[in-house]
């Protein structure tokens, strides 16, 4: 294929003279670019899915470890109840063996 060329007065190449005559890409140069252009977006949008699920572990992890923590609170503060209620009671029954005591001496 011969192209046409403007030629300046030192008769170098130029421009072309049609925008149409210019040499274009193979097809199959486009087709690799539009396959590798495809193919980061692909794996752009994977990361960003992988993050976004790996975001949401986190913060279900989180979740997941704050309910423990409070469990685990509620349950010292329960033990804690329990074991001043059983002082209580052996506080109350050591008062009445004492007075139980007493009253036999007399």
């Amino acid at each position: 294929m011969v192209l046409e060329r403007e030629r300046d007065n030192n008769s170098t190449p130029s421009k072309y003279v049609n925008e149409e005559e210019k040499p274009k890409r193979k097809a199959s140069q486009h087709s690799i670019m539009d396959y590798l252009r495809e193919k980061s977006d692909k794996e752009i949008d994977l990361k960003k899915r992988e993050i976004d699920i790996r975001t949401e572990e986190l913060k279900l992890e989180r979740e997941k470890f704050e309910l423990e923590r409070e469990e685990r609170r509620q349950k010292l503060i329960q033990e804690k109840e329990e074991k001043f209620a059983f002082m209580e009671l052996l506080k109350k029954n050591g008062e009445i063996e004492k007075t139980n005591h007493e009253t036999l001496m007399y």
